[in-house]
């Protein structure tokens, strides 16, 4: 099974305050973390299986004459949830 969700924390011409994402997966399940256009980010744990990520103060992307599509500038965070213990899925991720 392969799963993914997206986390985009960073707007354009909107600076971000405070962005936090949360986590939870049944037991057992394992995650990978893929991050685009952002140093990556050590989670804290939250409790049996649950991460919490959380970033402050992000800058706005500031739009230029033909800059690249929105998905190729803001910081995300890409997660593939595995369903077992032997390991994380691997994947390309696809953004909008």
């Amino acid at each position: 099974m392969f799963l993914q969700d997206v986390w985009e924390f960073q707007e354009v011409n909107v600076p971000v305050r405070e962005a936090r994402y949360t986590l939870q997966l049944p037991p057992g399940w394992e995650y990978k973390a893929a991050w685009l256009n952002h140093a990556p980010v050590t989670p804290t744990s939250g409790g049996a299986n649950q991460w919490q990520w959380v970033l402050s103060d992000v800058g706005a992307i500031k739009p230029e004459y033909n800059m690249p599509p929105r998905a190729g500038v803001v910081g995300t965070d890409d997660r593939f949830p595995a369903t077992s213990r032997r390991g994380t899925e691997q994947g390309i991720c696809g953004l909008e």
